[in-house]
């Protein structure tokens, strides 16, 4: 084998590692953005809590306080299920304001087709 084979072949083994580092840069980088980006951190902690003994507590008294309706502009429905079929939603989107994922007056009821509805309007 040449020396300029077995440069050749050194080169290319130091690209294979240079091309595993960088992808596994990349999906640090990936890890560490979600782990501290606002809305990512806002979007956790929301879910976290409305799993929550608190978050499910809120959630009933906002269904009887909306007396059990959707608050969508058009819909107005009864839910037929009580407060399961109902959706928290936030009325300022935590994409643009992850500071009030969980502030109460930025939380209503919505119907999913409703929720669905605002979210693709956004």
């Amino acid at each position: 084998m040449s020396e300029i084979d077995k440069a050749l072949r050194q080169l290319h083994t130091a690209m294979q590692a240079s091309d595993r580092s960088l992808q596994t840069l990349k999906q640090r980088a990936a890890q560490l953005k979600d782990h501290f980006d606002p809305v990512a951190v806002a979007r956790r902690d929301f879910n976290n809590w409305t799993k929550s003994s608190a978050g499910k507590a809120f959630k009933a008294g906002l269904f009887e306080q909306q007396q059990g309706r959707c608050v969508g502009a058009e819909c107005k429905a009864r839910s037929p299920l009580g407060s399961e079929y109902l959706e928290i939603d936030h009325i300022q989107p935590l994409s643009k304001y992850p500071q009030l994922a969980l502030d109460p007056q930025n939380l209503q009821l919505l119907c999913g087709p409703c929720n669905k509805k605002k979210s693709a309007s956004i």
